[in-house]
């Protein structure tokens, strides 16, 4: 029964819908033949009356000769068709007087009906082919999903040239397409799996940053960006283990008290655990009164010692007159040991770098208002990457911070890069640089494969506030389903109004029929599945406002 079921199925529809098409053909056919006949009904009650006179009388001259050699023809009509003129009814004519006059208006008004015969031929094939052409579309239409309400996606040339003529366009570009002018210091944020093509979009952006004379602050944890972009000379590189390196030391940074302490808290971050927050706390204030004690000195080797190499006591008694000292106190051997083993687990980076009487600035060069358009360097190799990190996390916090104390410049550009953000600690500079750093000219090109990564580091509120703080989104490939899940999200939700077709069939032709129905849903504009078929270098963009996402493939560079 199923075989024959599936077969009356095929069949039945099969049937049904060969009679719809027969409908359709029919009424396309009476239109064009209804046009065709329309046209040249027109053209022959246009055509003069003298052209069917001569075709009857030519007629009538064809049969009477064989009786006479002469035939009666009105006298009106003679008069127009002959060069004379007569009166009364009729006149009697010679017949091959009138075969030949008649003749040459007959041969015209054959020419002219053979001509409206093929006019009227294409008109009917026109009017066919327009009403085929205008189901196509309307079939097309009923299929086709209607946009209500949310975010379109539009190919990039499009919008690209949507921006241009808007007069909107940035002259920084992802690929072909522009950012939005004035958005730049609404951050961007890229995401995308190992290989899917985030810093071939860095090396998109990061040569006309340097075209526009813009400065740049990069974390570099792998040296991509450095032996492409540095340049000897020009360029400020960071890093204790390279010969190019600038000296620095942490005095160089700091004013006054506020200084040390947000030095401190650059170099160990907060924590999410309250328990292990307290530990981290004490150690900060430590590290900052330790700072502010060797602020003279200002010898790195000393700081080492006392810090990572003194006993308790000793130490205790180098800080016994600073707000730091109930943290140290002997009798609590035992926390104080905690605190100071947590206050080295971060600051062991720091037995890496030499005493220096010329320290590079960071707060300094940041805080440069000349037209320097170099770029300082944050660098670490793969293996240097797990003892540097706290360094390079208190360096990138340390340039943020110091565009924050400048004043107000909504024409400043300063680039704020990482290509690996959750390879950092937890930067406090960070959020408040993405929510208030426009006013300083901060502008932030961060790259995450997912926003889980963000969400260990910072938790989950703040995750929200720095991704979402990134108005300008770039998603590249991504495989796994829940990190895709997570990104299509960021793209946001479309309301659709989807039309869907039924058909029923039954024993008898009436029972046959088919049902176009039509419901509303939300939809995710960008779904996971789309994320997850990409191919390497393309990705779907979001720009800021209502602007339409657009899928973008990205040359290799």
């Amino acid at each position: 029964m199923g075989f024959l079921k599936t077969v009356a199925a095929g069949g039945q529809t099969w049937a049904h819908r060969m009679r719809m098409i027969r409908q359709v053909v029919r009424i396309a056919c009476a239109a064009s033949l209804f046009s065709g006949c329309g046209f040249l009904g027109v053209k022959l009650f246009q055509e003069p009356k003298e052209s069917y006179a001569s075709l009857w009388y030519y007629g009538k001259a064809a049969i009477v000769q064989f009786t006479s050699d002469r035939v009666s023809v009105s006298s009106e009509f003679w008069s127009h068709v002959s060069p004379y003129t007569y009166s009364g009814e009729e006149v009697e004519v010679r017949i091959k007087e009138v075969e030949a006059v008649c003749e040459k208006h007959f041969k015209t008004f054959s020419k002219r009906l053979v001509s409206w015969l093929q006019q009227a031929g294409l008109l009917s094939l026109i009017v066919f082919g327009a009403f085929i052409l205008f189901f196509l579309i309307r079939g097309i239409d009923t299929k086709k999903n209607k946009h209500l309400s949310g975010r379109k996606i539009f190919p990039p040339r499009i919008l690209a040239l949507s921006s241009r003529l808007k007069g909107q366009a940035s002259v920084i570009k992802i690929g072909h397409l522009p950012l939005i002018r004035g958005t730049e210091t609404q951050h961007i944020l890229v995401s995308g799996g190992t290989g899917s093509g985030k810093t071939n979009c860095f090396h998109h952006i990061l040569p006309q940053i340097r075209k526009n004379g813009q400065r740049a602050v990069i974390v570099d944890t792998t040296g991509t960006f450095v032996s492409k972009y540095y340049r000897e000379g020009k360029d400020i590189l960071l890093n204790p283990f390279d010969e190019r390196s600038q000296p620095w030391h942490p005095w160089c940074e700091c004013k006054d008290r506020f200084d040390y302490d947000s030095l401190a808290q650059s170099f160990i971050p907060i924590s999410h655990s309250d328990h292990e927050n307290y530990w981290r706390t004490a150690a900060r204030s430590v590290f900052s009164a330790i700072l502010e004690k060797e602020a003279e000195r200002k010898s790195t080797l000393e700081l080492v010692k006392l810090l990572l190499r003194s006993t308790l006591p000793e130490l205790y008694k180098e800080l016994q007159e600073t707000r730091a000292s109930s943290h140290l106190d002997p009798s609590t051997d035992k926390t104080a040991g905690s605190i100071r083993s947590v206050a080295a687990s971060f600051l062991e980076c720091l037995d890496y770098l030499k005493d220096t009487e010329t320290p590079f600035s960071i707060r300094e060069w940041v805080q440069n208002e000349s037209k320097d358009d170099s770029w300082l360097f944050l660098t670490a190799t793969p293996s240097q990457r797990a003892v540097l990190v706290p360094l390079l996390s208190a360096w990138y916090s340390i340039a943020m911070r110091s565009l924050m104390q400048m004043s107000i410049d909504l024409d400043r550009r300063m680039w704020f890069i990482s290509d690996e953000l959750p390879s950092l600690q937890k930067l406090k500079e960070l959020e408040t640089c993405l929510t208030e750093g426009r006013k300083f000219g901060a502008c932030a090109l961060l790259a995450i494969q997912s926003p889980a990564q963000i969400e260990m580091i910072y938790g989950h509120h703040n995750a929200r506030v720095i991704i979402g703080n990134c108005a300008t989104k770039v998603a590249f490939f991504e495989q796994d389903p829940t990190i895709a899940k997570q990104i299509s999200q960021i793209f946001g939700e479309r309301e659709v109004e989807e039309h869907q077709e039924g058909i029923s069939y039954g024993a008898h032709q009436m029972r046959d029929g088919v049902n176009l129905s039509s419901t509303k849903r939300i939809r995710p504009v960008v779904s996971a599945s789309d994320i997850q078929s990409l191919n390497k270098n393309v990705a779907f963009v979001k720009l800021p406002g209502k602007a339409p996402v657009t899928k973008l493939k990205l040359k290799y560079l």
